[in-house]
């Protein structure tokens, strides 16, 4: 039988680093250790381990608001079923992440990123982006293509690809 320390890493792992359900993580460790494992047990790991790297986290976090360029975006991901938010701040070697319930204004300033950014930040052209006017805003053109890309498709217009 694992060792409680290898049990609580691969918990971890799990949750945090593949993004599994509370539940699956269960399951998948009653199969592999032959362990069960609660609920409470699971997200203790993860916040014994989000605890630990809070400085990492906030170093990054400080890091981005320092760097010339960001890109940031807000895709949607499930948590417990229900629509959130991973709202994403990133250079080349650096990123932050945020999950939060709403996709506007509020989850951005819990980020804490963009409220006090003053550099260039690259986006989708979201409207709550704008409204942080310490930065300058660039809009990302790789989003452009995908638009272009649609309307090619969605309307047969051949002037959008090219």
């Amino acid at each position: 039988m694992a060792s409680t320390v290898t049990v609580k890493g691969v918990v971890t792992l799990l949750t945090c680093g593949h993004h599994l359900p509370v539940a699956r993580t269960g399951e998948i460790l009653g199969d592999l250790f032959g362990v069960n494992i609660s609920d409470a047990v699971i997200l203790e790991a993860a916040s014994t381990v989000a605890a630990g790297v809070a400085p990492v986290t906030d170093a990054v976090r400080q890091a981005l608001i320092q760097s010339p360029v960001i890109h940031v975006d807000e895709p949607g991901l499930r948590v417990e079923g229900r629509l959130y938010w991973l709202h994403v701040a990133a250079t080349d070697q650096l990123t932050g992440y945020q999950v939060h319930p709403k996709r506007g204004l509020d989850a951005m300033a819990a980020a804490s990123i963009l409220a006090s950014y003053e550099g260039v930040a690259v986006h989708d052209h979201w409207k709550s982006d704008f409204h942080f006017i310490a930065c300058q805003h660039a809009l990302c053109n790789a989003h452009h293509l995908r638009e272009l890309e649609w309307v090619e498709e969605a309307w047969g217009q051949p002037w959008a690809g090219a």
